[in-house]
């Protein structure tokens, strides 16, 4: 057996050192998101400027943010919401409107946050546990709609 020439070990080391060096090469880092749009999870509503409060049920206020641009991932979205519970950032609620639109943000959410864990096969229904999080991207067919949640786990285990 003859052993590797200078040249191929040498281009083999190169390599490496290359593939260490540079992360454009790495896959991109899985991480969960420490807030929302520069909200911090289990953030004060106090703290945070222009929130309009929209509703209440069951010890959670809702909001929305004044002036806020209905995008998602590059994808228009019909709604987005915020949730409080005892007066903390507890989640995110997100509504969109397509198919095409559900596939965008399907393939952005997959490479911030890796292949979620699909339910069911037969379902467009897509969770990930990033602790403290619960992320879920879901779309129905029959109704053409879709809704993603941002759930912070600590505040919702209280309610």
């Amino acid at each position: 057996m003859a052993l590797p020439n200078y040249k191929t070990i040498r281009f083999l080391v190169f390599f490496s050192l290359l593939l260490l060096l540079f992360p454009p090469f790495a896959a991109p880092e899985k991480r969960e998101p420490e807030g929302f749009r520069g909200i911090k999870w289990g953030e004060h509503i106090n703290t945070i400027t222009g929130m309009e409060k929209i509703s209440s049920s069951e010890g959670i206020d809702i909001y929305k943010r004044k002036n806020e641009t209905l995008q998602f991932c590059g994808e228009k979205v019909t709604i987005i919401e915020y949730y409080f519970y005892q007066d903390r950032f507890m989640g995110v609620y997100i509504n969109f409107e397509g198919y095409f639109r559900f596939s965008a943000i399907k393939n952005s959410m997959f490479h911030t946050y890796g292949p979620g864990k699909k339910r069911d096969y037969f379902l467009n229904d897509y969770r990930w546990l990033k602790r403290p999080l619960l992320i879920t991207l879901n779309y129905t067919a029959r109704t053409n709609t879709g809704f993603i949640i941002y759930c912070y786990l600590p505040l919702w285990n209280k309610k």
